[in-house]
């Protein structure tokens, strides 16, 4: 009677195992990025089930006889699930101890060296300034092994994390930032008269989201801003409002003749500006 108890979670175990390494098997043949709902559990069971199946297998083997042809295959079959729970075991620590180890790195603050370094050294693809906390969001892992990619820094740092951002635009690309308690954060960049040659490179950069043309009093230069924004410098008939995470250009009638075919041609590039004509987008 218990034999045959042991001989059936042994089999139970295999069959597991085999429906685990059955499902992967289809599922990399479909080429399906996102594995059917029931692979979890069964790969939880198979798991374990494992470990009764190793040790009924063991156990099996002192009642079989020596010479017999079952007794090795149930050894073989007990010392590969054993192993096999072994190895999950380590495998489910190590990744739990990983994941501890990222979510401590993710809620320390950083000091304003480290953040700065981080900006320069192009890791950074956006940060936010939120209530009273910097969140850095990091450019994906190309190994794949960071999985939590945040850091924090002090709140206080964001000026200098935007004007850090600015600099080295032209070296590792566009960083985009945000202060959601205030969009028009005077630490932020905000509105300026920029040249056609420096509006022509903004748009054929795919840097611009929104043209603005038509009428100066409803043209769209900011999100949710209509001629709020004060903008520095020498009037050049095309003005940028430029938060960082997102740009616009607005440019005067006597400019629309020149930047309108250059914002066109970014547009069929791009996909993007968005046309906005007297207020209303295209």
């Amino acid at each position: 009677m218990l034999a045959a108890a042991m001989w059936s979670v042994l089999a139970i175990s295999v069959l597991a195992v085999m429906a685990v390494f059955g499902s992967m098997a289809v599922h990399l043949l479909r080429a399906s990025e996102t594995p059917a709902f029931w692979m979890a559990p069964l790969i939880g069971c198979a798991y374990v089930l494992m470990f009764p199946g190793g040790a009924c297998g063991l156990l099996l083997t002192t009642v079989l006889d020596d010479r017999s042809p079952a007794r090795v295959v149930v050894t073989a079959i007990a010392i590969l699930l054993l192993a096999g729970a072994v190895l999950c075991t380590a495998q489910v620590i190590r990744q739990g101890w990983l994941t501890r180890r990222q979510n401590r790195r993710s809620k320390r603050i950083l000091s304003r060296t480290e953040v700065l370094a981080l900006i320069r050294s192009g890791e950074v693809e956006r940060f936010a300034k939120r209530q009273e906390s910097l969140q850095m969001f990091l450019k994906p892992d190309p190994t794949g092994k960071d999985m939590v990619r945040t850091r924090r820094a002090d709140p206080r740092d964001y000026s200098e994390c935007v004007a850090a951002a600015n600099d080295v635009r032209d070296q590792v690309g566009v960083i985009h930032y945000h202060n959601s308690d205030n969009p028009l954060d005077p630490s932020s960049p905000g509105g300026r008269w920029i040249t056609p040659e420096e509006a022509a490179e903004l748009l054929n950069a795919g840097e611009i989201k929104t043209f603005s043309f038509g009428d100066p009093e409803a043209s769209f230069i900011g999100p949710g801003e209509h001629g709020q924004i004060t903008f520095h410098g020498i009037p050049t008939g095309i003005k940028l409002a430029d938060y960082g995470w997102v740009r616009h250009i607005s440019v005067t009638p006597a400019m629309e003749p020149t930047m309108i075919p250059i914002a066109r041609a970014a547009q069929a590039r791009h996909g993007i500006p968005q046309f906005s004509i007297n207020g209303h987008n295209e």
